[in-house]
């Protein structure tokens, strides 16, 4: 078993830049606007598709859109790209999308210095006597995910050992598997501070070398801080099939407070439609596909952010990548800042299984 990633709201909006996310919602919203089911440009094979899919879903969206104040409208999305006009929808979505991805591993290497410099700490003070420094101190969240990354540089992990063997077993096989599925196999939640069950589930997208993404709402589950080990055989995410030596995954997790199967159909037209949009970077990029759809749903209403707990990821970059990793792997949704903005504390870890057949 090998461990992956961890992620949280709170990191986004505290840890790396101060500046809000570039946006694609007004773009995407602009397509369905402009956008004619009968005309033959991107934007109209958008909302062509999506009218055809679920016509409540596109009025919605629009009424939503129509609602929304321009001081809501810059709050929500003070950082895109508003280019000439003379470009054409879709080379202004394509630069938006490649601004957004330039953000995200801004972020990325922002949280790999904060690591490093923590990381060189124990090597000269020695491991035993490395302590978190006082500006990490007060971010509990990101000072979790340093502690972990340093342990896991030290070789201090549980899954360090599982990890070893399950590439060791896949490198057995003398011929290379072609057909994988992705099956999420067990959740634990470690923390919760809501009394009671609270009903989870997960929204993922998972694109392949076809190129289109695989949107799957999941059953909702039962959590609270006493369950353990409970197991969900046969969630699949991704069905098994040939990805063609590619696999990119995304899953946001929410809360559901009502609306869970309106969401659900909205989430599956909205992605059938992004789906139909030729030559945008957007729809190869799970979690940029997964981020469009939600962001589209609470435009609709469909979903609340408060409600968002946060979003996992995982590539497997290569035919060789996916044979060497078949295996159960964890991820995790963590909160540990509470305050007068972040309020609720949570850790749910997430046991996926890479299959072959």
């Amino acid at each position: 078993m090998k461990a992956n990633n961890i992620h949280n709201r709170s990191l986004k909006s505290d840890c790396y830049n101060q500046n809000p996310a570039p946006s694609l919602i007004p773009l995407i919203m602009e397509g369905l606007v402009t956008g004619k089911p009968d005309g033959k440009n991107p934007e109209d094979l958008f909302v062509r598709t999506l009218v055809k899919k679920n016509r409540k879903v596109y009025e919605t969206l629009l009424e939503g859109w129509k609602n929304m104040s321009k001081k809501e409208k810059r709050q929500k999305y003070s950082n895109y790209y508003n280019s000439s006009k003379n470009k054409s929808w879709v080379d202004r979505l394509e630069k938006q999308t490649k601004t957004l991805l330039e953000y995200q591993r801004q972020e990325r290497r922002n949280l790999q210095k904060i690591i490093n410099k923590e990381f060189h700490k124990t090597l000269s003070k020695g491991f035993t006597s490395w302590k978190p420094s006082n500006d990490l101190k007060k971010r509990k969240t990101l000072s979790y995910i340093v502690q972990k990354s340093i342990y896991e540089r030290f070789g201090i992990s549980q899954t360090s050992e599982d990890s070893c063997c399950t590439k060791s077993r896949a490198n057995e096989n003398s011929e290379v598997p072609s057909n994988y599925g992705l099956r999420l196999k067990k959740i634990e939640c470690k923390e919760k501070d809501e009394i009671g069950h609270d009903e989870i589930y997960l929204i993922s997208i998972v694109v392949d070398n076809t190129g289109n993404p695989i949107l799957k709402t999941t059953n909702k589950f039962s959590m609270n801080d006493s369950d353990k080990n409970i197991e969900y055989p046969n969630e699949y995410l991704y069905p098994l099939r040939d990805p063609k030596g590619f696999l990119d995954f995304a899953a946001t997790i929410w809360e559901d407070d009502g609306g869970y199967k309106e969401a659900a159909t909205a989430a599956a037209a909205l992605a059938a439609s992004l789906a139909a949009i030729p030559d945008i970077t957007a729809t190869k990029v799970a979690a940029v596909a997964l981020g469009v759809v939600a962001g589209l749903l609470a435009v609709g209403h469909w979903l609340d952010n408060d409600d968002k707990f946060g979003t996992i990821s995982k590539t497997w970059s290569s035919e060789t990548q996916l044979s060497e990793e078949i295996g159960e792997f964890t991820d995790s949704i963590i909160n540990y800042d509470t305050g007068w903005k972040d309020f609720t504390s949570y850790h749910y870890d997430f046991y996926l299984d890479l299959q072959t057949v």
